[in-house]
């Protein structure tokens, strides 16, 4: 759900994460599971920057490959 919510904001979005917060665990059927809502958070972000650069770098890749045929 965090993934999709981030995926899915615009620009001037703001996400809202209620819940856990400062708890570094998620209880899951009785069992204490290690969960942090920022660290899950900022890998999130990471692998969309990973990405739009590998988007970028194909980009330029296939521009550079047009010019060179041109």
């Amino acid at each position: 759900a965090i993934r999709k919510a981030i995926k899915m904001a615009n620009t001037k979005d703001i996400i809202v994460l209620a819940g856990k917060g400062h708890e570094q665990y998620q209880e899951i059927k009785g069992k204490r599971e290690p969960f942090d809502e920022a660290l899950i958070v900022n890998e999130i972000i990471e692998e969309m920057e990973n990405e739009i650069l590998e988007k970028r770098d194909e980009y330029a890749k296939n521009r550079h490959n047009t010019e060179i045929h041109q």
